[in-house]
């Protein structure tokens, strides 16, 4: 029936029940809050909503989008999506926090004193400016939704926040206060780990509230299983993020050189700056496509100046998601290549599966879930090592990996198809 309704059979020529059961169907859809970080606007903040997207819409009778941020841009969207932009850019000065914190002190205190027990005195002591900061903020969001909802004329059962640290504080607070049923939340990568003392902030008190959490990586799920109670983990289930199968490959070899292809924000961390110092090891022909922009360009380009002759280089800056995917459709590229210290699980990786196009890169907490050695890529495990990283491009490079192989990783495991269908489906049964 949902394919039915997806591909836009006439219900006039199918049977009297059928049509019935369609029309019941649609009928019965429920709407969706969604949260976002930046998604519709922009070009660079969650592509990877641009296929998500979809699967919801069909899945919901509407979804109402409330972005944090904004900008000019706005992507296409479904017909019945709607972005409201109540909580978009919201400036807040000191007066006006001290006042939310004053006005909901009955609502905050138990989840400060929750945050204490659950990561010291002391920390919280030193991050306090930091902590209330965040409550006031989500206090803030709280109460323009709660307004919204009751004012509203649309029934809201679900909300779902794509980031766990984005609004999903004040979605426990209308959860709390009734005004919405179920909260469904993702976690990524800067969402799940604790790189600092405190961790992630009120991270306890949230998994109390929300009612189920997908991660996108089984590592993230395990790391999450060591942080919380059983009864907690209980929550989280794994939900890989997809893209579709590219029937497009690419194409023959048009020159000597090997073509590797890098896709990062060129942050500190994605070690996007090192990779000149890996190539110069290589003797083999080499033409390195970077697309990405960020604050470590600049080093990039002034490194690349003084590669040997062997090694070309394509320096694109950031471009659409679409255009990329037009480069692996149009041009021949032997290997995807990831130094990141820190990730969750790539899209950018999918995307070059879906092409067969093998990866190497740093076996950091979900990428070897992907990248499975002689199958889609190989792993190495010292990015600060030049010449192990050298050694493991070339092998890849000189490794016939098999198409069928490369294939099944991504249809089981990382199509859009698949996975958003499922996901959509499970998320509108709540």
């Amino acid at each position: 029936i949902r394919d039915l309704i997806v591909t836009g059979v006439q219900t006039c020529a199918l049977p009297i029940c059928l049509k019935y059961i369609i029309i019941k169907v649609k009928i019965n859809k429920k709407n969706l809050l969604m949260f976002t970080s930046e998604y519709p606007y922009g070009i660079r903040s969650e592509p990877f909503l641009e296929n998500e997207i979809w699967y919801l819409a069909n899945a919901f009778n509407k979804i109402l989008i409330f972005p944090s941020s904004r900008q000019k841009y706005c992507r296409k969207l479904p017909v019945n999506v709607e972005v409201v932009d109540l909580i978009t850019n919201p400036l807040l000065s000191k007066f006006k926090k001290i006042l939310l914190l004053l006005k909901y002190i009955n609502l905050t205190t138990p989840i400060i004193l929750l945050e204490i027990k659950d990561k010291g005195l002391t920390t919280i002591v030193f991050n306090l400016r930091v902590a209330l900061d965040i409550l006031s903020l989500q206090l803030y969001k709280f109460e323009i939704l709660k307004k919204y909802i009751k004012t509203s004329n649309i029934k809201i059962e679900i909300a779902y926040d794509y980031w766990f640290v984005d609004s999903v504080l004040a979605l426990c607070f209308l959860k709390r206060k009734k005004l919405i049923k179920k909260i469904i939340t993702r976690s990524h990568e800067f969402d799940v780990f604790d790189k600092t003392k405190w961790g992630i902030p009120y991270r306890l008190y949230q998994m109390k509230k929300i009612d189920k959490m997908y991660t996108i990586s089984k590592y993230n799920k395990k790391y999450l299983d060591t942080k919380i109670d059983s009864k907690l983990a209980a929550k989280i289930t794994v939900s890989y993020l997809g893209v579709p199968k590219n029937n497009t490959i690419s194409k023959s070899r048009s020159s000597s050189h090997k073509v590797i292809v890098t896709c990062a924000r060129l942050e500190e961390y994605k070690n996007v700056h090192l990779i000149p110092d890996v190539l110069r090891l290589l003797k083999t022909p080499i033409k390195w496509v970077l697309f990405g922009n960020g604050n470590m360009f600049e080093a990039i380009e002034k490194k690349v100046q003084h590669l040997p002759e062997n090694i070309q280089v394509e320096l694109f800056g950031h471009i659409p998601n679409v255009d990329i995917l037009n480069y692996y459709k149009k041009n021949h590229v032997d290997l995807f290549l990831c130094m990141s210290s820190s990730e969750g699980l790539p899209v950018s990786m999918m995307e070059a599966l879906s092409f067969n196009i093998p990866i190497v890169s740093y076996a950091v907490n979900g990428i070897p879930e992907i990248v499975i050695d002689g199958v889609t890529g190989f792993l190495f495990y010292n990015y600060n090592k030049y010449d192990e990283v050298a050694y493991t491009i070339q092998r890849a490079l000189n490794y016939s990996f098999q198409k069928e192989k490369m294939e099944k990783v991504h249809s089981d495991y990382f199509d859009s198809d698949n996975n958003y269908n499922a996901f959509a489906l499970e998320i509108s049964s709540y």
